[in-house]
């Protein structure tokens, strides 16, 4: 009688992943450093331009406007 778990297909994927798992090696990759301090950099954030209050202030008082 079959099983309802389906033990047969899942053994075979639990095998797969536990060999693609043992296989996988950690990927090099190069880190920029700072030279004084020799600890990675740190990415500045991208900030948008501010956009101007007053488009702003008016657009919200158009939205409130059809509520």
């Amino acid at each position: 009688m079959a099983s309802i778990s389906g033990f047969g297909q899942s053994a075979r994927w639990s095998l797969a992943a536990l060999l693609r798992r043992l296989l996988i090696r950690p990927i090099e990759a190069e880190i920029e450093l700072d030279t004084a301090t020799r600890e990675p950099l740190v990415k500045k954030r991208f900030y948008p331009p501010q956009r101007d209050a007053l488009l702003e202030r008016s657009a919200m008082a158009r939205e409130m406007f059809r509520l």
